[in-house]
């Protein structure tokens, strides 16, 4: 770095890297100010406006009871929808309801056999066996939901294999059924609502990311756009930032992912530097389709675990709030996961073409529906991968920042799978160690 090329701006006491809901979290609870590398407050939860149609980056809700959230959401002056989650599964080229789990009914008669005597007769019933994901699938929904669900859709969700996953993640995110909801979901289309999602909120306006833009507009001159950091000097406590900038700090906080915060320091000690080669995550490459016909669906979204169709979630952002589209219309979000040795295809417009037809394939589509227009964005380090070098790899690094004094927050920075309810907490329990920093 050419040092005399950059100037001193300012000095800023509490430092804070990113504007994503754990960085602004962290600064609304606190006296601190942050510094954004984009244009906008947000992160991954951020939403997109597109000629009159509101996409989040993925499947975006609010499902916590945490009454410290929902009241923060009133006090910043989000206005909150409540929505029945109307959730579907696609898979042996039929839909069943979410959480397959619970909802066989409609499936071939031999899969549901399988499924409900693995369910009945599990022999893994040892907790001590537990050694990885698709034993813990095992232990807790049997062979045959495993075999026919669970382990293909978290292999091509996570694009790894889930015998190379921990369960350091699963927590609540896996509803698992009593033995009457099972039976009641393979005689009958049960409409019970399982999980904690089954119920949610979802702001009336500017999609999900108007979370983001109210902590931004309550936060004001207290976040710093188009900084973006490309060194940082822990001795002499300084940021630089690519136009040119430089700025002082008494202490810094950062909700970068970890591997591109190493990538900021120098005189990485090696081993470090070799934990986070180890940390990996999935890339998901999102397709906006505006359609020009309304209420194509009453679902929320939909799952698909056969490998004949290139995407692995589908949901329906007017389902949400009916002002993400505009009147007459509807849209789709389409979901593709890429593991992290798998590459992204170049030809984008090839891969729209093949979504398109395998959306009419499935039937979300109808092939005289008129599209207005289709728009692709990746998200890079979409989820966090839990494999078995990742809890060590964490620890390294993370004891080797705060040991030069930087701290970590939020679901890149902890290298986590945070719901959003989640970033925020991060961001307000890192602003209680902000506050009591002299």
């Amino acid at each position: 770095m050419v040092q005399e090329n950059f100037s001193t701006k300012e000095s800023i006491k509490n430092l804070i890297l990113g504007a994503g809901l754990a960085g602004m979290s962290a600064a609304y609870h606190s006296d601190s100010h942050i510094y954004e590398g984009q244009s906008l407050p947000g992160g991954v939860a951020k939403s997109i406006k597109i000629k009159g149609f509101t996409f989040d980056l993925g499947i975006h809700v609010l499902h916590t009871k945490n009454q410290f959230i929902l009241n923060l959401m009133e006090d910043i002056g989000v206005k909150m929808l409540e929505v029945e989650r109307e959730a579907w599964i696609y898979s042996h080229k039929t839909y069943t309801r979410f959480p397959f789990q619970a909802n066989t009914f409609g499936l071939p008669h031999e899969i549901i056999k399988d499924c409900l005597m693995g369910f009945i007769q599990n022999k893994y019933t040892n907790k001590q066996d537990i050694k990885n994901y698709h034993d813990w699938l095992l232990y807790m929904f049997g062979k045959g939901f495993t075999q026919h669900f669970m382990y293909p859709y978290a292999q091509k969700f996570w694009g790894i294999n889930p015998n190379e996953l921990t369960t350091d993640w699963v927590n609540v995110r896996h509803p698992r059924p009593s033995l009457e909801d099972v039976l009641t979901g393979a005689l009958t289309d049960q409409t019970k609502g399982f999980g904690v999602n089954a119920i949610f909120r979802y702001p009336k306006e500017n999609g999900y990311g108007d979370i983001a833009i109210k902590l931004s507009q309550k936060l004001k001159d207290r976040i710093s756009y188009n900084k973006l950091a490309i060194n940082i000097d822990t001795n002499s406590k300084k940021v630089y930032f690519k136009d040119g900038d430089i700025v002082k700090y008494e202490n810094l906080y950062s909700t970068l992912p970890l591997t591109k915060i190493l990538d900021l320091l120098t005189d990485v000690p090696p081993e470090i530097s070799r934990a986070a080669q180890l940390l990996i995550s999935n890339t998901f490459q999102l397709v906006f389709i505006g359609i020009d016909k309304p209420n194509i669906t009453t679902k929320s979204w939909i799952y698909f675990s056969d490998n004949d169709i290139p995407f692995v979630r589908v949901s329906f952002p007017g389902n949400m709030s009916e002002n993400c589209v505009p009147p007459g219309c509807s849209s789709i979000l389409v979901e593709i996961s890429y593991g992290p040795n798998e590459s992204i295809p170049n030809n984008i417009n090839s891969l729209i073409t093949k979504v398109i037809e395998n959306l009419i394939k499935v039937d979300v589509l109808d092939s005289t529906d008129k599209i207005l227009f289709t728009e692709s964005h990746i998200i890079n380090d979409a989820y966090v991968i839990f494999d078995h070098n990742r809890k060590s790899s964490v620890n390294k690094i993370n004891a080797y920042l705060q040991s030069i004094g930087i701290n970590v927050f939020g679901r890149y920075g902890n290298w986590e799978y945070l719901w959003s309810d989640e970033s925020i907490m991060s961001g307000y329990n890192i602003s209680k160690l902000i506050s009591s920093t002299k």
